[in-house]
Order: structure tokens, then sequence, then C-alpha cells
């Protein structure tokens, strides 16, 4: 389902996701800690969710900012496939 979320912005959203979900920074390794220990509590899914939701977002951040940046250099132009 991560994976799934991730992609959403692409092949680099997914590569985002794979990283967040080997390191698992932040919050999402306390999430997957949490879970482990004889804790009753379950977060089986839910370290990939919010780090899927991380991957999307940022994801989406960086290409907003490489639009931005592109309409403010003339130089760049759109090509067209057809």
């Amino acid at each position: 389902m991560g994976l799934t979320i991730a992609s959403q912005y692409g092949v680099i959203g997914q590569t985002n996701f794979g990283d967040i979900d080997v390191n698992k920074p932040g919050i999402v390794g306390t999430l997957n800690d949490h879970g482990k220990g004889g804790k009753p509590v379950c977060h089986t899914m839910l370290d990939d969710i919010v780090g899927a939701i991380a991957a999307a977002a940022s994801t989406r951040v960086a290409q907003v900012q490489m639009e931005e940046q592109a309409n403010e250099d003339l130089s760049v132009t759109q090509e067209s496939l057809f």
C-alpha cells in the first residue's frame, strides 16, 4: 500500500518511500519501534503509511519548486512528444 501512495507522484516518490522505509527517520522510526517489544499496540502498517505520505508530499514539493525555477528561467522550453 505504501508504494501505491508514494507512486502518485511518479517513480521518484517510490524511491523516496524506499529510502524512508529502510532508514525510518523521525516519527516513522518511532511508530515502527512502538509496535515492538511486547507492547499491545499494532503498528504493522502505520509506519509504512506515514512514510508513504511523507514521500509523496516531499516529492510534490520538489516538483513544485522545479516548476517555479523553470518558469523563472526563460531559456527552459517545454518539449512536446507529438
